[in-house]
């Protein structure tokens, strides 16, 4: 048993990052910190000394998931990561122009439970410096993805 974690659009597209076939989560590679506050403040005047607490929410939690992509040739490799980048891209596209659907990082232990829905507002995904190097077999696994996701709650 494990933890899954889907990149899902809508109800058609999913990238299930932890499949176990193509993507593997690497041990302890999901952070999500809890989401910074941000405060306001007014009342503040020369008649007065302080300040009154106006208002307090929440910024947006920034989630960074460590992942492996492994594929049986450079073809299936290229493939898998344009998936993970065409989904980033329609949550881009929902964000700034409205277009599409919401984009969504379900988190479930496999089996069931209650799934963690975070909104991705945006996503970027870096390869690491291990893509093109002789210690790996050429162009079957990139074993240093990480996905760095600023998320609101859905």
């Amino acid at each position: 048993m494990a933890w899954t974690f889907k990149l899902v659009e809508g109800t058609t597209s999913t990238v299930d990052l932890n499949d176990r076939v193509t993507y593997f989560v690497n041990v302890g590679g999901f952070h999500a910190p809890p989401p910074p506050r941000r405060t306001s403040w007014g009342g503040e005047s020369l008649n007065r000394h302080g300040a009154d607490l106006v208002e307090r929410v929440y910024d947006n939690r920034q989630i960074e998931l460590n992942f492996q992509i492994k594929a049986g040739n450079a073809s299936a490799l290229g493939t898998a990561v344009q998936d993970v980048f065409a989904i980033l891209r329609k949550a881009d596209e929902y964000q700034r122009l409205g277009v599409g659907t919401l984009v969504r990082l379900d988190y479930q232990w496999e089996g069931g439970g209650s799934i963690v829905s975070f909104r991705v507002l945006e996503g970027m995904l870096d390869l690491g410096p291990q893509l093109h190097t002789p210690f790996l077999s050429p162009g079957t696994r990139n074993s240093q993805a990480r996905l760095h996701i600023p998320a609101a709650p859905v």
